[in-house]
């Protein structure tokens, strides 16, 4: 590379769990042309979960690897037309998966009406339990709730759980299913 030119200004960071969109900002008079590199660690294994991005024209990126909990570290260079560099790092720690709050179940005749409290950012709860349509079933929101119908009488255990992804993430991201709320009710 080039000789040393000024680095980008300041960083932004915007993200869920399960991705993150890191910004920047160049002085005013950064002359036209300019290119970014973006690379990305791990801060508590920076041999692990290296991203290196090059020759980006827009001065943002969106990062959708953050499944690993922890802070993240990333080295923004601009690369001006003449070749010169000029680098700064900044850091995001990535929030922890939350899970959906205040879990109810009212029973209403045969039926079973499945609330919860919602989550910022998520993108849909799953909910488990029997009487189901599938084994789980996806809650998109902004619903916050699922009727069951038709129960027969009996005692029904259901779980709720928050799940973060974007569209090209290599996985999505919830906290354990051990953590997901609970709710049992009885059927007359």
């Amino acid at each position: 590379m080039g000789s040393s030119a000024p680095p980008p200004v300041s960083t932004y960071f915007t993200g869920t769990p399960a991705y993150v969109r890191v910004s920047w900002t160049m002085a005013s008079g950064t002359p036209r042309g300019m290119l970014y590199n973006v690379e990305r660690y791990l801060e508590s294994s920076p041999a692990c979960c290296v991203v290196k991005t090059n020759g980006l024209a827009n001065i943002g990126w969106t990062d959708e690897a953050t499944q690993w909990s922890g802070t993240y570290v990333y080295t923004i260079t601009a690369v001006y037309p003449d070749g010169s560099t000029g680098s700064i790092q900044a850091k995001w720690v990535r929030p922890d998966p939350v899970n959906p709050t205040n879990f109810r179940a009212t029973v209403l005749g045969s039926t079973v009406v499945l609330q919860w409290d919602p989550v910022p950012n998520v993108d849909w709860y799953e909910l488990f339990g029997p009487a189901l349509p599938y084994t789980s079933f996806q809650v998109v929101p902004p619903l916050t709730q699922f009727n069951v119908r038709n129960l027969a009488p009996g005692t029904y255990t259901w779980l709720v759980g928050s799940f973060y992804s974007s569209h090209n993430a290599p996985a999505t991201v919830s906290t354990a299913a051990a953590a997901f709320p609970k709710v049992t009710v009885t059927v007359p």
